[in-house]
């Protein structure tokens, strides 16, 4: 299928900034974590189309691990090929977020109370640092800063939970509002408020209290979709 991406047909170039890698990389996941963040941060723009020869050169790696990556990220939907054309950036809609919601509050509630139980110490103090990271990022007016930390606190939490699997595939959904550029700060919530909706999970999950751990989030979850959704 990827060799059917009809480089030489491309409809938009990528002339959007994206750094060489230095040094040989085989890991398609590197590539797939840097052109995941091309597109939360709207380096590569929703309905862009994109070759994979255009991707790789501006990476200075080869095609292979460009073609791998990008099928990782089409299985997490953020992006679809298109025959002979190329791989085009994909749009969230709104009852896509309503999904994700959804989704995410099925999820994340119980990881909440399983991290509760079994979070180390290693991992407590991650989950602060990235509390201390979005704080911050609130005092430096560095929004974008303020997300991506804010994925970090809530990765730490699913990965404390136990299950890996389940921290990278919400983390591929939490990626998706954001591609959406569907932030509770664009609607009226402040930095500041979004931080301190964090504050009790933490608490309750440096205090091991599964049930405080898991009401906690379900309040922010549920939050943040009545901010985002009519």
């Amino acid at each position: 299928m990827a060799d059917d991406l009809g480089e030489d047909r491309l409809e938009q170039s990528i002339d959007h900034g994206l750094s060489p890698l230095g040094g040989p990389v085989n890991r398609h996941d590197q590539i797939a974590a840097i052109l995941s963040d091309a597109i939360v941060s709207g380096r590569l723009a929703p309905g862009s189309l994109h070759s994979v020869r255009a991707i790789a050169e501006q990476l200075g790696v080869s095609r292979t691990p460009v073609r791998e990556a990008l099928l990782q990220l089409a299985r997490d939907g953020s992006i679809r090929f298109e025959r002979n054309r190329g791989v085009r950036i994909i749009q969230t809609t709104e009852h896509d977020l309503q999904e994700i919601f959804e989704i995410r509050e099925w999820l994340e509630v119980p990881a909440a109370a399983r991290a509760a139980k079994f979070m180390t110490s290693a991992q407590r103090k991650a989950l602060e640092q990235a509390f201390e990271h979005m704080k911050a990022s609130v005092a430096a007016e560095d929004e974008y800063g303020l997300w991506r930390h804010d994925r970090a606190f809530h990765s730490v939490v699913l990965q404390a939970s136990g299950n890996s699997r389940l921290a990278q595939y919400v983390d591929s959904l939490r990626e998706l509002v954001l591609m959406r550029d569907a932030t509770t700060t664009r609607k009226g919530r402040s930095p500041q408020a979004v931080v301190a909706e964090h504050e009790p999970i933490m608490e309750a999950l440096s205090a091991g209290d599964p049930e405080g751990a898991a009401e906690a989030m379900r309040v922010h979850i549920r939050h943040t979709r009545e901010l985002l959704l009519p």
